[in-house]
């Protein structure tokens, strides 16, 4: 059946606590500039934890994270926790391990690469979505930075937009299955049974589901925003959308048995066209071209 979009609460005199993750490597070019962003959202103080998730950087990161908080009278605070892995192990297991450490009161655990900058009342406004006991994940749009500075960036910006329609209009009739890991947040008791896949990549796509397996809708925002610098030139960007897509791949190989689920209602549908996108057309297309190849090999 067809949900609709639910509607946010204007205001909530009940907000929940917040665990935000900031995982970092390597990131003394922007860590404070993130610290900044966070701690100028504007939410009770008491209601929200950050922690620093640290993969053995080797440049200034913590040094910079402890400058920080001293010159804020922050140094001991439990509202700021700094957590120090011996070893890099990828951005999946120092998740895995936040959200597993996050305070016990924390009822959203959310995520946020440190390279990007979150809207203005980005955590109120997801806060809000999770008042409503029906949602168990909400992520936000992107807005890129550098929009206008080359073609490549452009046609990028173009690409973004036609998806986050998809994704608005996966949400309107059940739920989306992909998520954006630079602003993400997932209700906790909507994850609680689920671990990140490490070295699988699509870490916010897979809590995205987690949360719907669970009985929740997992939804995206446009009214949540985010900013970030899209890959500058063809190279890098074909890096980062092999990567995703890679780990998109199998994510919904992985989860291929809900498009024949009757429990999962209207979502079949979304994991229906997702699994063609992103599995089957991409094969028919190779298949297409070989068949050509072996067309123009017999004239």
């Amino acid at each position: 059946s067809r949900l609709g979009f639910p509607q946010i609460p204007e205001v909530s005199d009940e907000l929940p606590h917040i665990t935000v993750v900031l995982p970092t490597w390597n990131e003394e070019k922007v860590i404070a500039a993130k610290l900044d962003d966070i701690a100028s959202q504007d939410y009770p103080e008491e209601l929200i934890e950050v922690i620093i998730i640290d993969a053995a950087s080797n440049d200034k990161t913590l040094h910079i994270v402890r400058e920080w908080l001293s010159d804020r009278n922050l140094i001991g605070n439990p509202r700021f926790r700094i957590i120090e892995e011996p070893e890099r192990n990828g951005k999946s297991a120092s998740i895995n391990k936040s959200f597993q450490e996050a305070r016990p009161e924390s009822e959203v655990l959310m995520m946020s690469d440190v390279d990007c900058r979150l809207g203005e009342g980005t955590l109120g406004r997801v806060a809000r979505w999770f008042t409503d006991t029906s949602i168990g994940a909400v992520t936000g749009r992107q807005i890129l930075l550098n929009s206008v500075q080359s073609l490549q960036v452009g046609h990028e910006g173009r690409y973004r937009d036609f998806y986050s329609s998809l994704r608005i209009a996966e949400s309107h009739l059940d739920s989306t299955p992909i998520f954006h890991g630079e602003c993400a947040a997932y209700r906790r008791a909507a994850i609680v049974d689920h671990r990140i896949i490490e070295n699988s990549n699509a870490d916010d796509s897979q809590m995205a589901v987690a949360a719907r397996r669970s009985g929740f809708r997992a939804i995206y925002d446009p009214k949540i925003t985010f900013f970030e610098m899209a890959p500058p030139d063809n190279e890098a960007s074909r890096i980062q959308k092999v990567r995703r897509a890679q780990g998109l791949v199998r994510h919904f190989w992985r989860n291929k048995s809900m498009v024949l689920d009757d429990s999962f209602g209207s979502f079949r549908k979304v994991m229906a066209l997702e699994l063609s996108l992103h599995i089957v057309l991409p094969i028919l297309v190779l298949l297409g071209f070989l068949t050509g190849l072996v067309h123009i090999g017999l004239v």
